[in-house]
């Protein structure tokens, strides 16, 4: 799996990715797809195109696994991730991800 810093969150955006911190990093793109259009939080021209997990916890392999999920377009429920958040699933927008999450990275922006 594809590692990137905090830092580099840069990049990313709510128009090409979401975050689930805490999560099972084995998680394939086909499994993430299928399950994000089952729970209808993708819609159908939205898919998962990669997961990339973010490496500089300052916890290090104790810390909690973040991922990000690059999407092709924006196109996210923000009702299921409600949902998702209340079931236990940390499902966030990338912009608040960066805002809330950024003290537990090394490489901060």
């Amino acid at each position: 799996m594809k590692q990137i810093k905090f830092s580099e969150l840069v990049n990313y955006d709510d128009n090409n990715s979401f975050i689930i911190a805490g999560i099972d990093p084995d998680l394939t793109v086909e499994e993430a797809d299928n399950f994000f259009h089952e729970t209808q939080f993708l819609n159908d021209e939205t898919h998962v195109l990669d997961i990339i997990r973010l490496s500089d916890n300052v916890l290090g392999d104790e810390g909690r696994t973040d991922l990000v999920f690059v999407v092709n377009k924006y196109g996210m429920n923000p009702m299921i991730r409600l949902n998702f958040r209340m079931s236990g699933l940390a499902v966030m927008w990338t912009s608040d991800f960066k805002d809330n999450y950024a003290k537990d990275y090394i490489s901060q922006l």
